[in-house]
């Protein structure tokens, strides 16, 4: 388990979008840094192999009140 999100909230956002953006700008030059641990942490995400401890906390079944609140 991972203890920060950053890879993927980066892998949800960034690197989703950019090939859409460049795409209407031809001309537009850009680099990416890819480096080993970053792959390493995304085929972790991608093979459901981990989370971080921010998605595990999200995934908990919270008690809630009857209008829908987290109870306590």
């Amino acid at each position: 388990m991972y203890e920060l999100p950053w890879v993927r909230v980066h892998a949800m956002t960034e690197y989703v979008d950019s090939p859409g953006i460049l795409a209407q700008y031809p001309d537009t030059k850009v680099t990416y840094n890819l480096v080993p641990s970053f792959l390493e942490q995304l085929t972790d995400y991608h093979r459901n192999e981990t989370a971080d401890v921010h998605t595990d906390f999200a995934r908990r079944d919270w008690p809630t009140n009857t209008d829908g609140s987290v109870a306590g």
